[in-house]
């Protein structure tokens, strides 16, 4: 073939649809959304009287995604399952970076953190017979967060804390255990309590 009298578009279009099928075939197709990247991203899990969902941001965003936003549904569901009704829910949420042993971070990420944590209280509010629920924010950017405070110490210290503030704690120790294990850079955790129907 002489390459002279072949069209450009026509070559371009050609070389185009070998890069393509080479990536294919080396399994490094680009998602086609974010959406789809963020779908293995948002995870619910069931413990005792406890259900919880990370949410996984990208980089710069606090809007939720659509499987975040399922991941929401489903742990509300879930809480509500087999004659159980949610009785309070905590949202402790995270800029970009992770929290500092010391200080706060700058005034973005404080800001970014907490418009995610309002998106999601904001969400969860929109679903059916969640208006009236009790649902605590925590900003994990700020030091002057009481949750923030204990992320970093230690098990026999955390024990004594939540033991010495009893009922009067913002949040308990088997709802801070759950945030610690999930939450960190990134993200928002979700934890709902509930209980059996009176």
């Amino acid at each position: 073939m002489n390459c002279t009298n072949f069209p450009l578009k026509t070559m371009a279009a050609f070389l185009s649809l070998a890069v393509t099928a080479s990536a294919n075939a080396q399994g490094t197709q680009t998602p086609s959304h974010p959406t789809d990247v963020m779908e293995s991203h948002a995870k619910v899990i069931s413990s005792g009287d406890l259900e919880s969902t990370t949410l996984s941001f990208t980089s710069g965003q606090t809007q939720l995604t659509e499987a975040e936003k399922k991941s929401i549904r489903e742990a509300i569901e879930n809480a509500r399952a087999e004659d159980h009704q949610i009785s309070e829910i905590k949202i402790a949420s995270w800029s970009d970076k992770a929290h500092p042993l010391k200080g706060s971070l700058e005034k973005k990420d404080r800001d970014m953190a907490r418009q995610r944590a309002e998106n999601v209280k904001k969400y969860i509010k929109e679903q059916s017979g969640m208006g009236r629920i009790r649902m605590d924010t925590f900003n994990m950017a700020e030091s002057a967060n009481w949750l923030a405070r204990l992320f970093n110490t230690q098990e026999a210290e955390l024990d004594a804390t939540f033991a010495k503030k009893g009922s009067e704690a913002e949040i308990d120790n088997p709802q801070f255990q759950v945030i610690r294990d999930q939450g960190g850079a990134s993200k928002v955790v979700v934890v709902i309590e509930h209980k059996m129907k009176k």
